[in-house]
């Protein structure tokens, strides 16, 4: 069937369309909230052609044919030889993606339809008609559709038709969803139609239809093979859910699975007076929750999870006198679940907060007649169209107080408005039906919205009032990227709390529970507020998702990052503990999710209220980034816990190069670094134990290896360096404190660390050794027990001896103690072992002065785990640092020596 031509649009600038009685609304300013509301005034005057919703027109048919008798049952697509035309009056408007289903008595009409930039474009139409076996003036009262299909009623009964491949095609197809060859364009409603159909129109997409059998209220059910099509029984609504649609007779509730053809889910009484209007609650999901409109004015929500078949025992709200009149029309808010507005015969629309059992919190006025229908927007939860017997089509903004009317449009028509609703995939679009076929579609656009925001920016700041306006137009791609852009410009300019505030502008709202007012107007205001300035709760806007999905990741991380700053700016270490596993957790499963910059921020935090926690929280995140071989990214964060370390090099640039590439090396060897934490928590932390630090210091040291090494030899900052040689003077251990000093000192020559040695050797080390050496080489006497004597002098002899071994790097205020002390020793050796020979137990004391030597030897030898020249050119090769070692070598000869003398 070829498109019936469509009217001309109008203009561009359709002034005429808007009445002139709602132009004017008192604006006010909240000064406490900030809130900056535009005045209605800025409706009036000749800019209006600007902000216009601007329609187009499409006109389905006037007429229909009627036969003179009955159809055939093949039920053919051609046309009756004798007909007469008989007037389409609409009554039903359904939009489903880019289809638009207008019911009307004789028949419906599916309208696909594509969004170009100047207006409506129909890109196909096809008409069903639908016939009985008796005729009658109207046959279909109210029809509707969803993804699932078409279910109508009418007096003929209660029908369904699955159909097929809608989803197939998308804008720009030129190709038709239906089969020109087997796609029927009469449908007859009996079951011997509706079995014809079903077998001969495979291929089309209408090739389904079902009838329904039902049952009065003394329960006697009708055949299972034909409807129920008694003229008593006139169905007069129905409303389809996810999974279930319903019926309305008189007083009577019948609810239908959509998968089953039998008898009905539920059949009970909803009021004691004739039932108008019905609608599913869209919140819920299994399609339990309904609200009911009567005719008296009563308004009920029913749920239908109760095992009961009187409506008494499913009543969630109700209120009896909701309107003076009948109760015509009904819209659930699509985003906040519990309101839910009504229309009724007195052209009054109300607004009820169901958690209320109250009058309603907005009262909307101005139709002249009854409202046949209601629709609120797809994408602003304030927003709400209405449509009625006067012709009419009103736009509301529940902000807008106090008469909340944006626009009335009423030109277009020239019957009742039976229909409007606005778009779930087109969100700008707003469809209007007429009872005599006037389909208009309205462009709302973004200047008709701009008067409309509220912005909680000064007028300072441009970009972000012009981030708001976006938003508010759901233009959320380039929205979400201006937000990205400005609000890491204000994390990196270390404005966190303005980033955050940007950034949340991008999340859908959750119900706030917090608001908790007692007084339901109060509430319902801040809810408003919150809501309509915000994303609102369950917003499904395919651009949304669209946009959400492609910048999902980069939001969140900027969102996690902010908040990480933003605690520690304000050190709130509570905050940061309660963060930290999910921080963890998000590392886990993705590096680049936090910054290294933040990371660092979180360990220096940590450090500076728990240190032991803070080493934990490196190691912690050192272990997930060396699993995925990224540990050098932490190179910032190892820098700062390490601080000065060994291979420092800025007193000697002649060692920069080689510095940089021995602790880059270091830094980022995962299991080394991971040594180094360890050690830097227990030593640092060993400070603060109630036991003797300096003891669990060195013990920690002397007893273990780093890299099969001695520890003091690798550890890395020379701050643990000096936190040991600190331990091992407390301690007393003068000696050991020389051989350790002296090692690192050939280790580390040139580098800082061998000036920060030499400094606790003069200052600390020298004259403390000077004191042990003075203390333990005393003047032998003749008369003194060798063996002890020589045991008393051990533990100098060592450090003399092994010092000599790093004669290149001993500082030039150690040489001369060391040289007297050397010559003192052999001396006194001498003298002891000239005592052994003469003394009557001469092979006693000769084997216990062996064990003595061979004691020092293996203690000496144990000691050089550096061997001199293996610094190479470093060493300090003056004359006198070599008569030094050629003097230790000489005495340590002469040991060797004695103890042949002693072994034979």
């Amino acid at each position: 069937m070829s498109c019936p031509p469509a009217r001309t649009p109008l203009s561009p600038s359709p002034i005429h369309t808007l009445t002139s009685h709602s132009t004017f609304l008192k604006g006010t300013r909240n000064r406490e909230s900030g809130l900056h509301q535009q005045r209605r005034s800025d409706f009036s005057g000749q800019d209006r052609t600007h902000w216009a919703l601007r329609p187009t027109i499409y006109q389905l048919p006037d007429s229909v044919p009627l036969t003179s008798g009955r159809l055939p049952p093949s039920i053919s697509a051609a046309s009756p030889q004798k007909e007469t035309l008989l007037p389409q009056i609409y009554h039903s408007l359904s939009c489903h993606d880019r289809f638009i289903l207008c019911g009307g008595r004789n028949g419906f009409s599916i309208v696909r339809s594509k969004m170009e930039p100047n207006g409506f474009k129909v890109m196909e139409y096809k008409r069903i008609l639908c016939e009985r076996q008796t005729n009658n003036s109207r046959m279909i009262r109210h029809i509707q559709w969803n993804q699932n299909g078409i279910v109508g009623c009418g007096e003929n009964g209660v029908w369904r038709m699955p159909i097929h491949n809608l989803a197939q095609v998308d804008d720009d197809d030129t190709r038709s969803w239906y089969s020109d060859t087997n796609s029927p364009e009469y449908i007859l409603l009996d079951r011997n139609a509706a079995h014809a159909l079903n077998t001969n129109a495979q291929h089309s997409p209408f090739n389904e239809l079902h009838w329904y059998n039902l049952h009065d209220s003394d329960s006697t059910k009708s055949s299972t093979n034909a409807p129920h099509s008694s003229p008593q029984r006139i169905f007069r609504h129905v409303d389809l859910a996810h999974s279930r649609f319903l019926a309305l007779e008189d007083n009577r509730l019948h609810v239908w699975e959509w998968e089953r053809t039998s008898d009905s889910l539920i059949s009970l009484k909803g009021s004691n007076s004739q039932l108008i209007t019905s609608k599913w609650c869209p919140h819920s999901q299994d399609a339990t929750l309904l609200a009911i409109g009567a005719e008296n004015g009563a308004l009920k929500i029913l749920d239908l999870r109760a095992t009961s078949n009187e409506a008494i025992n499913l009543v969630l709200w109700k209120r009896d006198r909701a309107h003076d009149e009948a109760v015509r029309a009904l819209a659930w808010n699509p985003f906040i679940p519990h309101w839910l507005a009504s229309a009724s015969n007195s052209g009054n629309t109300y607004l009820w907060d169901l958690r209320y059992q109250r009058d309603p919190v907005v009262q909307l006025e101005g139709h002249d007649n009854v409202v046949r229908t209601l629709s609120w927007s797809m994408t602003h939860c304030e927003m709400l169209a209405s449509g009625g017997a006067d012709q009419q089509v009103r736009t509301w903004s529940l902000r807008q107080e106090p008469h909340y009317e944006l626009a009335s449009i009423q030109s277009n028509f020239i019957s009742p408005v039976i229909g409007v609703e606005f778009s779930e995939n087109r969100n700008r679009n707003l469809y209007a039906l007429s009872a005599l076929g006037s389909l208009n579609c309205f462009n709302i656009t973004p200047a008709f919205l701009k008067p409309l925001i509220v912005s909680r920016y000064p007028e300072k700041a441009e970009r972000e009032r012009n981030i708001e306006m976006k938003l508010f137009n759901r233009q959320f791609k380039s929205a979400f990227n201006d937000i990205v852009a400005l609000a890491r410009e204000l994390k990196n300019n270390n404005e966190v709390e303005r980033a955050l505030e940007l950034l949340d502008l991008c999340k859908v709202r959750n119900l706030n529970v917090l608001i908790t007012d007692k007084d339901p107007e109060i509430r319902f205001k801040k809810e408003l507020d919150e809501y309509s300035y915000y994303l609102p709760p369950n917003m499904k806007s395919k651009d949304y998702d669209r946009a959400w999905r492609m910048k999902k990741e980069e939001i969140g991380n900027l969102i996690l990052n902010s908040q990480i700053l933003l605690y520690v700016k304000r050190m709130d270490i509570r905050k940061i503990e309660h963060l930290k596993p999910n921080l963890l957790h998000l590392l886990e499963s993705d590096l680049e999710c936090l910054e290294i910059k933040v990371l660092r921020d979180v360990a220096e935090l940590y450090l500076n209220h728990n240190y032991s926690a803070g080493i934990d929280f490196i190691a912690q995140i050192s272990k997930i980034f060396s699993k995925r071989n990224q540990f050098s990214r932490l190179e910032p964060i190892c820098a700062m816990i390490v601080g000065a370390h060994v291979f420092d090099a800025h007193q000697n640039p002649s060692l920069a190069e080689e510095s940089f590439e021995m602790s880059t090396n270091l830094m980022r060897d995962a299991e080394y670094m991971l040594d180094q934490l360890e050690y830097h928590k227990k030593m640092v932390c060993a400070l603060w134990e109630p036991g003797d630090s300096g003891q669990i210091i060195i013990d920690l040291v002397d007893n273990s290896t780093i890299q099969g090494e001695a520890s003091h030899l690798r550890l890395f900052s020379t701050s643990l360096i000096r936190l040991y040689l600190n331990a091992l003077l407390g301690k007393d251990r003068i000696g050991r404190f020389i051989i350790v000093t002296t090692e690192l000192l050939q280790k580390y020559h040139g580098y800082d660390c061998e000036f920060i040695l030499l400094s606790m050797l003069k200052e600390v080390g020298f004259p403390r050794f000077t004191q042990m050496e003075n203390r333990e080489l005393l003047d032998y006497d003749d008369d003194e027990d060798p063996v002890q004597y020589l045991k008393s002098i051990q533990g100098v002899v060592r450090v003399v001896l092994s010092c000599t071994k790093y004669a290149p790097y001993i500082p030039d205020f150690l040489q001369s103690p060391i040289k007297s002390a050397l010559s003192f020793m052999r001396d006194t050796f001498d003298e002891c072992l000239q005592v052994v020979q003469n003394d009557a137990h001469r092979e006693a004391l000769e084997r216990d002065v062996r064990e003595v030597l061979v004691s020092l030897v293996g203690q000496v030898e144990m000691d050089q785990s550096i061997r001199p020249g293996s610094a190479g050119s470093k060493g300090n090769h003056d004359p006198s640092s070599k008569s030094i070692k050629d003097s230790g070598e000489l005495f340590f000869s002469y040991i060797e020596q004695r103890l042949g003398e002693l072994g034979s």
